[in-house]
C-alpha cells in the first residue's frame, strides 16, 4: 500500500513496512550510516542515521524504523 510521508516539508512516497532509511535514500537524501548493510537485519546500533519524527520525544534510527502510516520527518 503506497502512502506519503512528509520529509523536510516535502511529500515523499513510501510503502508500509519499509524502513525510513530506504524511503529517504530513494528520495535522494544522503543519510549517513555505519551499521546498515545490505543483506543484514537493521539494528540501529550505531545511531548515525538518526532523524526526528514528529510526535516522538527522541531521535530514531532511520535504518530500523519501519513505516506504518503517514508521518512527518526532519533529517536536519
Amino acid at each position: 500500500m503506497e502512502l506519503y510521508i512528509k520529509v523536510n516539508g516535502t511529500d515523499v512516497p513510501a510503502e508500509k513496512g519499509e524502513t525510513l532509511l530506504s524511503v529517504l535514500n530513494r528520495a535522494g537524501l544522503q543519510v549517513p550510516t555505519l551499521c546498515s548493510m545490505k543483506g543484514l537485519s537493521p539494528s540501529g546500533a550505531c545511531r548515525l542515521c538518526v532523524v526526528e519524527v514528529e510526535g516522538i520525544d527522541k531521535l530514531v534510527p532511520s535504518c530500523s524504523y519501519f513505516i506504518e502510516g503517514p508521518l512527518s520527518v526532519t533529517t536536519h
